[in-house]
């Protein structure tokens, strides 16, 4: 992996990354958010170049651990690089002995199918706003091969697939309804050493979220997007990402991901973050 800090200082970013500090102007971001690279000869292509295949681990400094204006411009940073090169692979972690192997099995995933990815129903109890998203499509995935599963019922949540491999799919609005689930989904071991794609709009809340499924309840890592996302595009991306891995030949599953996402408008990052309660004693949850 290639550690990249994110810093800014009045209207410029310093970035360090790849042995190389170097500088964006606020021109410079708004081409990238625009999903346009920087020319080839620019620092910060040159840099990325250097870093190639490798993840691009961008770690919480000590200006970024509190909500506010601050962090959410350096989160347009990282998700601005994951959108105008796309073929870097860019995952949000704090640091600790844990990063290098979480790293290392995301970036070298590998689905042999469908077969792989459990898409969630939340019960009607917990109230979750899922716009029906994967039930209007539960059909098209299963035909795919993906798994859906109605997780549960008034009587709790009911959870029989073994861990280590699995794509959890959740989608939801991000509010406290969405929020419990999660938490309890979490309870359950239902994240447990798994990967999850966190199918909500960006926000607080869902920085949160994310950090507690990757830390709290044990995922590889948790999979998040930037800004608003749209219905329609999501049960698209979805559709196409079950189509992208049922040809029962083992693809790269980063790939074949962002591939579907970015035809479909959207945007994303990983957070593999570990509890600091390891080492520290604290609740471990840190903030981007």
């Amino acid at each position: 992996m290639e550690l990249l800090n994110i810093a800014k200082f009045g209207g410029k970013y310093e970035l360090d990354v790849a042995g190389t500090t170097l500088e964006l102007t606020q021109e410079d971001v708004s081409r990238l958010r625009a999903g346009s690279a920087l020319p080839d000869g620019s620092p910060l292509s040159k840099a990325l170049t250097a870093v190639g295949d490798k993840p691009l681990v961008i770690y919480t400094n000590i200006l970024m651990q509190k909500d506010g204006p601050y962090l959410d411009d350096i989160q347009a940073v990282a998700f601005a690089i994951q959108k105008s090169y796309p073929s870097v692979m860019v995952i949000r972690d704090p640091i600790s002995d844990a990063t290098a192997q979480r790293v290392t099995q995301l970036a070298g995933l590998n689905l042999i199918g469908p077969t792989d990815t459990v898409a969630l129903i939340a019960p009607d109890s917990f109230g979750v706003t899922d716009y029906k998203i994967i039930q209007n499509i539960a059909g098209k995935l299963r035909t795919a091969g993906v798994k859906v599963v109605n997780v549960g019922d008034n009587s709790g949540i009911h959870w029989e697939e073994k861990g280590g491999k699995l794509l959890i799919v959740i989608t939801g609005h991000i509010d406290e309804k969405l929020a419990r689930f999660v938490r309890v989904l979490g309870e359950s071991g239902v994240f447990k050493d798994n990967y999850v794609l966190f199918n909500s709009c960006n926000a607080p809340l869902n920085t949160e979220l994310a950090t507690e499924i990757a830390t709290k309840y044990g995922a590889v890592g948790a999979f998040t997007y930037e800004g608003k996302i749209s219905d329609v595009s999501l049960e698209r991306a979805m559709v196409d990402f079950s189509d992208g891995l049922s040809n029962g030949k083992p693809v790269r599953f980063r790939d074949v991901l962002l591939d579907n996402l970015r035809k479909n408008g959207l945007n994303g990052v990983w957070t593999v973050c570990r509890s600091a309660s390891a080492t520290d004693g604290s609740d471990g949850l840190s903030r981007y």
